[in-house]
């Protein structure tokens, strides 16, 4: 389970004007709520997009076993991998993720891609309201009982996701692409 943090928890509870919580392990109703989604609610989150302060690299191993068809290789991922991104910095190389293994026909893989960050701290300040504003639709049908609440709060939510997401994708020069050279000779 990932480190729940009160600030958060507490922000969404206060989207919803409920009762804010003291500690996430209490034993209240507006506790117990949030430890059955948060972690769900974050993987899913940090999986959606590739958020820089959960960007990672890493040059995975060689399995000695390999696949018995399609791809030449397996690769173990890393144990905190929740979606590979790139291979190799090229978008041209064809890979695909099975179990906790990639599979692919390179004969070594530098691997670009989202990690599960439990810690709070690490979180980008857009990141974390998002978080909250999903914490508190996730919950917001039981705490309030009314749909038109609970509608209003997936909208924002869904509004906060663009405005995160493109906040987070305009940090750092954008990658330079290379230009195949049939795209070249067309020119």
């Amino acid at each position: 389970m990932a480190v729940m943090s009160v600030e958060i928890c507490n922000l969404a509870l206060t989207f919803l004007g409920a009762d804010r919580i003291m500690d996430p392990s209490e034993d209240t109703e507006n506790a117990r709520r949030l430890r059955a989604i948060y972690t769900p609610a974050l993987k899913d989150l940090l999986r959606a997009h590739p958020w820089n302060f959960s960007s990672r690299r890493a040059s995975l191993a060689k399995l000695a076993e390999t696949p018995p068809f399609g791809f030449a290789f397996y690769y173990q991922l890393p144990s905190d991998c929740l979606r590979a991104v790139l291979v190799n910095d090229s978008p041209e190389i064809n890979f695909v993720v099975e179990g906790r293994k990639l599979l692919c026909d390179e004969g070594s893989i530098n691997l670009k891609y989202i990690a599960y960050v439990e810690d709070p701290t690490q979180y980008d300040p857009n990141f974390v309201n998002l978080l909250a504003v999903r914490l508190a639709a996730e919950i917001s049908l039981p705490i309030t009982h009314s749909r038109t609440v609970s509608k209003d709060r997936w909208d924002i939510y869904f509004a906060m996701t663009k405005i995160a997401r493109s906040s987070d994708a305009q940090e750092g020069r954008p990658q330079r692409t290379e230009t195949h050279s049939w795209i070249r000779r067309r020119s």
